[in-house]
């Protein structure tokens, strides 16, 4: 389920994973943070660096379509830069999956009779 105009692909030494804002994953979110500002909280701005892996760990298995990561992966794997860029990812594909296109018809109310 690959569509590049709502997914990030985060990269954890060489493998690909797509990480997707899905119904689901907004659920989930929702229910541990309450919110996507909490989020933003935790994950820019949090004092404990502990808390702030754990945060990036778990919004990064809930938006990942392939959940094979561990803890152990992201401890054992990442350095300290690979998990800033991660939580970046993690922040652009929330975006990128709230984001709406709205298309609209013109209204026939509103134009100019002969047009």
């Amino acid at each position: 389920m690959s569509d590049n105009e709502r997914s990030v692909f985060s990269v954890i030494r060489g493998k690909k994973y797509e990480l997707l804002f899905t119904v689901l994953a907004a659920k989930k979110i929702f229910e541990e943070y309450e919110s996507l500002e909490n989020v933003s909280e935790k994950l820019f701005n949090s004092k404990n660096f502990e808390e702030q892996a754990n945060t990036t760990y778990s919004l990064f298995k809930i938006l990942s379509v392939d959940d094979s990561v561990s803890t152990d992966d992201f401890d054992k794997l990442l350095t300290v830069a690979e998990l800033k860029q991660i939580e970046i990812d993690i922040v652009l594909a929330i975006q990128k999956g709230s984001k709406t296109d709205v298309e609209s018809e013109p209204d026939e109310k509103n134009t100019v009779a002969g047009e």
